[in-house]
């Protein structure tokens, strides 16, 4: 939604309004991995304190941004910094509660909170969009996710040195194949599980991504429809949908099984996208999308923590 008001609003290009979301996808993934040593030394109140404040700040500076290198550099870098930290503090604390037999579950459910967050913000920034204008839409929705965010952080806690979750298996009857041994960073980089793992992630990301960032830009140019902001909150509600029954998936047929499913499904739909010129065949390949890339989302997690344990993973 804020690309296409950046460009209507602002006067951006198009290539220049899809910059500070594309980078604050990188800040994302490169953030990730920092969030999560912050989350394992200080524990997940404080990351997402820490996270809380970086994505108010971004919002808010951004709402003063004249161009598009301080958009960039507050939306982009500092927001984005901010989202990468949220998931290093909350994935890992909420599967660490469970026994892995349930951890595609519960992965699923977390992040499914970050998917459906476009249902009501969607709408929401359009409308505070023609309302107010971008600049202020930035202003207001800074404030409010910096309080939310702040509010809701301090409830987060990790278990006590030495908990076993309830209903752990024993090694020979666990469901979900796991290795048994805590591996530290520098054992994980060595592997090439670890490359394996990186590099599929990476390339299965790229189309949910891509359509997320430029949803209202497409369904504009592609079907010529207006009232984009539908789209995103029907791509919110499957990529919601995608993070919880990847999840339930990944636990039941496995992990692999489940993410060669979605690389298959991901990949035709994308193959046939550029032909979606109507609002149904639009929403069709909008939802295998949604569906598709939120799986990713809830079992690169548990394939993660099931190759290198809970301590580092």
């Amino acid at each position: 939604m804020f690309a296409a008001a950046l460009v209507n609003d602002l006067g951006l290009t198009k290539t220049e309004a899809a910059l500070p979301n594309a980078i604050g996808m990188a800040m994302l993934a490169l953030m990730s991995i920092p969030g999560g040593k912050l989350q394992d030394r200080f524990g997940p109140r404080i990351s997402a304190t820490i996270c809380g404040v970086l994505v108010g700040l971004g919002f808010i500076l951004a709402s003063f941004a004249d161009s598009i290198i301080t958009l960039s550099l507050f939306f982009g870098f500092i927001t984005g910094a901010g989202i990468g930290l949220a998931y290093g503090a909350t994935t890992p604390a909420a599967v660490k509660w469970f026994p892995p037999q349930k951890r595609g579950l519960i992965s699923g459910l977390v992040v499914a909170g970050i998917g459906l967050a476009a249902v009501y913000q969607a709408p929401l920034t359009q409308y505070l969009v023609d309302s107010y204008g971008v600049k202020n839409t930035f202003l207001i929705e800074g404030i409010l996710f910096a309080a939310i965010i702040l509010i809701l952080a301090q409830f987060l806690k990790s278990p006590p040195a030495g908990y076993v979750p309830l209903g752990t298996e024993a090694p020979a009857k666990a469901a979900v194949a796991t290795t048994g041994r805590e591996y530290t960073p520098g054992e994980m980089v060595r592997t090439p599980q670890f490359w394996f793992i990186w590099l599929m992630y990476g390339c299965g990301s790229v189309a949910g991504v891509m359509i997320i960032g430029q949803l209202a830009i497409i369904a504009e140019i592609q079907a010529n429809i207006a009232w984009a902001f539908v789209f995103v909150a029907i791509l919110a509600v499957f990529n919601t949908t995608g993070r919880i029954a990847g999840g339930i998936l990944a636990d039941k047929i496995g992990r692999t099984n489940t993410l060669l499913l979605m690389f298959v499904g991901q990949a035709v739909n994308m193959f046939f996208f550029s032909s979606y010129t109507t609002s149904s065949l639009l929403i069709m390949g909008i939802a295998v999308a949604g569906v598709c890339y939120g799986s990713l989302l809830a079992v690169f997690p548990t394939l993660t923590f099931d190759y290198f344990g809970m301590k580092n993973g």
